[in-house]
């Protein structure tokens, strides 16, 4: 008795320009596979090439409170918006906060203000306010521990892709949703 296995005489049936073409269009289809996720990864880097990561808090002494910002990532950090409230109030600006300090303890300050368009290139230190009387320091240092004073900065890299810092916290964002 000779019989052979179905798959034997299946085999024998395909010609070899059919497989050698089946085999040819399973590598192009892996290699499509392959360059697509090579590209994938090449947008990952490239994004990440120029991330911006933008932070700020306050410094302090007895006679001297400064609140700076900084870009520490790799790339430019446009800002679309800045918003500030001091004690659940929204203000227009950082300059003017001292209108929202009471009267016996306003002194001189110095500001520099966020706009919409700003640049903020990387490593650069931005001193957003800065004072010296230490009545004020003591009054700012009091509503910044209780969180009574609330800052948020929305920013983009030059991909478009957006983030809020309200300090230390950095989180991504759409830029629409700032406090």
């Amino acid at each position: 008795m000779n019989e052979n296995p179905p798959k034997a005489s299946f085999l024998k049936k395909i010609k070899p320009e059919l497989l050698m073409a089946f085999l040819a269009v399973l590598i192009s289809f892996l290699t499509l596979f392959v360059y697509l996720y090579q590209s994938s990864l090449m947008k990952t880097q490239q994004m990440m090439s120029v991330w911006p990561h933008v932070t700020f808090g306050p410094t302090w002494d007895s006679d001297y409170l400064a609140l700076n910002l900084i870009n520490k990532g790799v790339g430019p950090a446009l800002v679309k918006q800045m918003h500030v409230e001091i004690n659940n109030q929204k203000i227009e600006g950082i300059q003017n906060l001292m209108d929202y300090v009471p009267d016996s303890l306003r002194s001189e300050f110095n500001y520099s203000s966020l706009f919409p368009g700003q640049v903020i290139m990387v490593g650069e230190n931005i001193q957003l306010f800065q004072t010296s009387n230490p009545k004020t320091i003591g009054y700012f240092l009091k509503l910044l521990r209780d969180g009574k004073i609330r800052i948020e900065v929305c920013y983009c890299s030059i991909y478009q892709d957006c983030w809020v810092s309200s300090g230390i916290s950095v989180m991504e964002s759409d830029c629409d949703s700032v406090l």
